[in-house]
């Protein structure tokens, strides 16, 4: 997990020195004070999350004991590669969810991305690298910047690379910025700029 993070920081950095003339949101942009508590003990779910699979509970009681790590009382789980079929499917699918540590409800999940809130962590875009998924989030910060490709969920239709900013305010994701990856497209005679990500 600590070497995605570090892959994502470095993906990160590269894209927005590549998007500095577009005015990419900053982190501090989005600051927030973080929380240190009272903290819940016990998750709240509701009746379709009680549902999921018993690792997925067990997987998210023990996030909740975890400390902050986004906007200021939430915590991000990410489940990568398989991890939770049930919840999120299997290969290189990556899902995630945003625990409310003050309540013990799992408030969101990732926000959708060319409709669909499960993410591919690898996608042959006709680059000679796949693109990664590249999700990046502080504790005390509301903003979450994802990058990457991400197949739409019935698994046809357009799947580049993007990078969209969200702000997290009252449980929600609203995207701040959209913008596409730095994608060397060489002397692609087939290459065509096809505009807004979404």
């Amino acid at each position: 997990m600590q070497v995605n993070k570090i892959k994502g920081i470095l993906f990160f950095l590269a894209l927005v020195a590549g998007a500095a003339k577009a005015d990419v949101p900053q982190f501090g942009d989005f600051d927030i004070q973080k929380s240190s508590g009272p903290f819940a003990h016990a998750l709240s779910l509701t009746d379709q999350q009680k549902m999921f699979s018993e690792k997925w509970q067990r997987i998210m009681q023990r996030e909740l004991k975890k400390s902050v790590n986004f906007a200021g009382h939430y915590r991000v789980y990410l489940s990568w590669n398989g991890e939770l079929p049930k919840e999120c499917g299997d290969a290189r699918w990556v899902c995630g969810w945003i625990l409310d540590k003050h309540t013990g409800e799992i408030v969101s999940t990732l926000p959708e991305f060319n409709g669909n809130a499960s993410y591919f962590s690898y996608n042959d875009n006709g680059t000679p690298k796949p693109d990664e998924f590249a999700p990046i989030f502080y504790p005390d910060s509301t903003m979450l910047w994802i990058a990457g490709s991400n197949i739409p969920a019935k698994g046809e239709g357009d799947d580049r690379c993007a990078i969209i900013t969200y702000n997290f305010k009252s449980n929600k994701f609203i995207p701040v910025f959209r913008g596409e990856c730095e994608v060397d497209h060489g002397d692609d005679p087939n290459y065509q700029d096809k505009g807004d990500p979404e």
